[in-house]
């Protein structure tokens, strides 16, 4: 590779550049391309700007990917608040990787990563993170990064009915289907709720800062979950529909929980937090998640 102007140049006629607060503009419109190429969504106007420039630990370092003035590629490191062994650092979330199919080569792909942990170095990041699927974990030690296991994920079917009708089987079948409902379904927590009130949150404020507070020192790694950050996250993207509910007991808020309809009619869980991981505010947090979307209509 060569270095032209402060970009580097590959073989394949590829060029990197950094994309931040000056240039953003110029390139919004091929980032948006790029993501309805790659990923089949669309973004609002100021999307990138929320999520490149808008962190509240600081503008993400992007590298795009140009060929002949298009935006062909992207890699990003979010710059993220850690708790770690009791004190506050600031770490890198690596990924955001997208890049069209005919520009795909290992030159493309060491470009972009390589100009995210240049700037990591210079930033002087405490330590960079990513996750990574079982397919691409080989790949990752080759690429001399280290496992620090995985990351659980739990799955659940809420109707039986509709997951089988999205899937092809005819209506008639499905609902017939429906009757394992009650053997496949998620199941409602035994105890749950009892005291807690659920109410829905229109801002992350400081009764919930309070609770963060109380929680982050159980926290021994752990991205600092914040209001600023939860809000920043969930409650000022542009154009993603977060859902968020509280769980309150005496009046205090207790616990909280973030959900959004990713696609179809599923449904992803992406923030559950209680005082004391109290079991019981969390399975109530988690019924009324699903309660609700029960009610509309997510398998």
């Amino acid at each position: 590779m060569t270095t032209r102007r402060g970009r580097h140049v590959s073989t394949n006629g590829v060029s990197f550049t950094r994309i931040d607060s000056a240039n953003l503009c110029r390139y919004e419109a091929g980032l948006s391309a790029l993501q309805l190429a790659t990923q089949g969504e669309t973004a609002a106007a100021r999307h990138w700007r929320w999520r490149y420039l808008d962190a509240p630990a600081g503008p993400a370092c992007v590298v795009a990917a140009l060929r002949d003035g298009a935006v062909v590629g992207r890699y990003a490191s979010f710059r993220l608040d850690f708790v770690a062994g009791g004190r506050r650092v600031r770490a890198g979330l690596l990924g955001d990787l997208a890049v069209l199919p005919d520009a795909r080569s290992w030159n493309c792909y060491r470009g972009l990563v390589s100009g995210c942990r240049d700037q990591a170095i210079a930033d002087g990041l405490a330590f960079s993170y990513s996750f990574v699927n079982r397919a691409t974990v080989a790949l990752s030690r080759r690429a001399g990064m280290i496992p620090i296991g995985p990351q659980p994920v739990f799955a659940g079917i809420l109707d039986l009915r509709f997951a089988l009708a999205d899937r092809g089987l005819s209506r008639p079948l499905a609902a017939a289907a429906g009757l394992a409902q009650p053997m496949v379904g998620v199941r409602r927590a035994r105890g749950a709720g009892d005291g807690v009130e659920i109410r829905a949150l229109d801002r992350f404020d400081d009764a919930y800062d309070a609770l963060w507070r109380a929680l982050e020192p159980s926290r021994r790694v752990s991205a600092v979950r914040d209001a600023a950050y939860m809000n920043w996250r969930y409650a000022d993207c542009p154009d993603r529909d977060y859902r968020r509910l509280g769980a309150y007991r005496d009046g205090r808020l207790d616990g909280v929980t973030v959900w959004r309809r990713p696609a179809r009619r599923s449904v992803a869980i992406l923030e559950a937090l209680a005082r004391a991981d109290d079991e019981r505010v969390l399975a109530a947090l988690l019924d009324a998640a699903v309660d609700r979307a029960r009610q509309d209509g997510m398998t």
